[in-house]
């Protein structure tokens, strides 16, 4: 996307506040599920990392 075409879409949801509550709506939508896909890999790194941190754990307590 160039910088005209922002432009212009710029002023035409400037125009119409109907397509800025549209765009407005969309925006959050893909933040919010950005931010959910975050959570989630950040939760997956987690509990990947306290699993082995308690293998680990548990492999040296048997050694």
């Amino acid at each position: 996307m160039t910088l005209q075409e922002r432009a212009k879409l710029l002023q035409y949801s400037t125009n119409s506040p109907f397509h800025t509550r549209v765009s407005m709506s969309h925006i959050n939508l893909l933040s919010l599920y950005r931010l959910l896909m975050t959570v989630l890999i950040a939760v997956c790194y987690q509990t990947n990392f306290r699993r082995l941190i308690w293998y680990l754990l548990i492999t040296h307590k048997q050694q």
